[in-house]
């Protein structure tokens, strides 16, 4: 039977289930509650469509970088608020103001969840904002991008991950090979189950609710949630289970570890994110020179560099692309697996309980953690007492 049963690495995008003339594919779960298509073999025709726009199976157009900037976006010659450079928000402020509809990841606090949506104006875009690290649901938006290019004649500007970007190319083909729409993908590690995110909110909120959640305050790694304005949770990536095994690779989606978009060649015609390892003292502009987490632009096709020249809102300067590869390892290779992968997969196929199942390598990370403070502490004392008694450290 050909259908997309006989793909490996699926990674949740469901254009399968948007494209299927039967409707016989719907969203289901494996043992580790991740989502992923299943069909109805007895409404399945065998027609071999959702294996034709299948990313995954059918290879999509990548290029490899033709430039390099790092960069950062300004109001009023202030940089933008953001995890980082502020870069993205740029982006979506120029499309918006030229008359483009915008796509990007929001926070669904009804659901729990996070999905790709829709903004066509200024005042949605704010929905875009703060790092969201989890799984984003993009099945329902094939076909309303398809939607608005035919009815309202609107161009769209999407910033999404890589293999959702790889997705919607497939499913957009005619659209984007007719300039209606401009592909900006994100430097991806890897996204973990939305189920996990759910039980762990569950966990520390008990059951409270969250408007908003983020895990980049102001660059820095920190986990927040936000209920009626108010910050209602807040912890260091190493003071969170969730956070820290994310980080750590422990929980992320399978097909994450076989990523073939964590490469050199991009799927997007620009990619952005955090320009890891670069030497601040070397760049020339001072704003930029001064930048804590300052971003990476990678130019892909000739798209992206007329796009990127147009904006003006984003302070740039050049740099080698060689230079962008050196410290991001996601431009080079999919995530690792942590060795405590295996027995998180058994204890959470076992109990289909995240805490329980994250508890022995949360445990040993928070006992590690402890015993490292308590030498800092101790070697804190003993610097101290010697100053006190006059004598050489």
């Amino acid at each position: 039977m050909e259908n997309i049963d006989k793909v490996m690495w699926c990674t949740g995008c469901f254009l399968c289930m948007s494209e299927c003339p039967q409707n016989c594919i719907s969203i289901g779960k494996d043992s580790l509650d991740t989502k992923i298509p299943v069909i109805n073999a007895t409404e399945c025709i065998s027609c071999g469509k959702c294996l034709k726009v299948c990313p995954q199976h059918t290879a999509v157009e990548r290029n490899y970088p033709i430039n390099t900037y790092v960069g950062m976006g300004v109001v009023n010659g202030a940089k933008i608020s953001s995890a980082s450079g502020g870069v993205a928000s740029a982006l979506y402020k120029w499309a918006v103001n030229n008359k483009y509809c915008c796509v990007g990841a929001m926070w669904n606090k009804d659901k729990k969840s996070v999905e790709l949506a829709i903004a066509t104006d200024e005042s949605e875009l704010e929905k875009f904002r703060n790092s969201k690290y989890i799984f984003s649901e993009t099945n329902s938006i094939f076909k309303r991008i398809s939607e608005i290019i035919k009815t309202l004649n609107k161009k769209i500007l999407v910033i999404a991950m890589p293999c959702q970007i790889a997705a919607l190319k497939s499913a957009l083909k005619k659209e984007y090979e007719n300039g209606k729409i401009i592909f900006i993908d994100i430097v991806c590690h890897g996204m973990s189950n939305d189920s996990y995110f759910e039980q762990h909110l569950n966990h520390i909120m008990l059951q409270g609710g969250a408007d908003n959640i983020d895990f980049r305050e102001k660059g820095n790694f920190v986990f927040s949630v936000y209920n009626n304005d108010s910050c209602v949770y807040k912890a260091n990536y190493d003071e969170d289970s969730y956070f820290l095994s994310y980080l750590e690779g422990v929980t992320y989606r399978e097909n994450c570890y076989h990523c073939q978009y964590a490469a050199s060649e991009r799927i997007g015609d620009l990619t952005i994110g955090d320009f890891d390892g670069i030497d601040s003292e070397s760049i020339k502009n001072d704003k930029l020179r001064t930048l804590k987490y300052p971003s990476m632009i990678l130019v892909n096709t000739k798209i992206g560099e007329k796009l990127l020249q147009e904006v003006d809102s984003i302070v740039k300067e050049k740099r080698l692309v060689a230079e962008a590869f050196r410290y991001n390892e996601q431009l080079k290779k999919p995530a690792q697996k942590s060795l405590f992968r295996s027995e998180f997969v058994r204890r959470y196929e076992q109990s289909h309980d995240f805490e329980k199942a994250i508890r022995p390598y949360w445990k040993k990370k928070v006992i590690k953690k402890h015993i490292y403070n308590l030498k800092i502490y101790k070697l804190a004392h003993i610097v101290k007492v010697k100053i006190k008694n006059g004598r050489q450290i």
